[in-house]
C-alpha cells in the first residue's frame, strides 16, 4: 500500500480510487490494520465478504477454517474505524437459496455491523462462472432481486447494488 500510495502522488492520481477486496479474515492483524490506514488515506475503499448469516452456512458454502465469529469481528471493528462495502455471494446450493432463517440471520448480522460502525453499501452476487462444485448454481436473477428487497427492507437507507450471474 505504502508503494501504491506513493505512486499515485508521484503520477498525480489522487483521485484514482484504490479498492480492496477482501475475505474479512485477517481483518484484525496489525500488518492489515497498518495497509488499510494507508489505503484509506490514499483515496481507498474495503470491500468486505459476508456471505452468511450463521456459522453452519458460513461452513457449508465458504469451507474456511476461520470461526464466523472472527469475520463478524472483524467487519464490525473494520466498520467503526472506516466505512466499509459488503459483498456477499447468494447461490443456489444443492438446488436451493438461502433459507428465509438464514436470510434473517444475515440482515442481523449487518445491523449488528452497522450498530458499530459504518456500512457503505450491500454488493449482492451470485455465481457467474463453473465452479468445482457442481452443487454450487447462479441464483436466479428474481430470487436475487428478492432478496435485495428483503436487505433494502431490512436495512433502510443503505444503497444496495445488484450483480447477476449468466442469463
Amino acid at each position: 500500500m505504502e508503494r501504491i500510495a506513493a505512486l499515485k502522488a508521484r503520477k498525480g492520481l489522487q483521485d484514482v480510487k484504490l479498492v480492496l477486496i477482501t475475505d474479512s479474515s485477517r481483518l484484525q492483524a496489525p500488518g492489515i490494520l497498518e495497509g488499510l490506514r494507508l489505503l484509506m488515506a490514499a483515496n481507498g475503499e474495503i470491500w468486505a465478504k459476508l456471505d452468511a448469516g450463521t456459522e453452519a452456512y458460513y461452513r457449508e458454502v465458504n469451507r474456511s477454517k476461520v470461526p464466523f465469529s472472527r469475520i463478524l469481528e472483524n467487519l464490525a471493528a473494520t466498520a467503526e474505524r472506516w466505512p466499509i462495502v459488503i459483498q456477499t455471494l447468494f447461490l443456489e446450493w444443492r438446488g436451493r437459496g438461502p433459507s428465509d432463517g438464514e436470510v434473517e440471520a444475515y440482515l442481523q448480522c449487518l445491523r449488528a455491523v452497522r450498530e458499530r460502525g459504518t456500512l457503505q453499501g450491500i454488493q449482492l452476487y451470485t455465481v457467474a462462472r463453473p465452479t468445482p462444485e457442481p452443487e454450487a448454481r447462479p441464483l436466479p436473477a428474481r430470487d436475487l432481486d428478492l432478496l435485495a428487497a428483503k436487505v433494502m427492507d431490512g436495512l433502510p437507507g443503505l444503497p444496495v447494488e445488484v450483480f447477476y450471474g449468466p442469463a
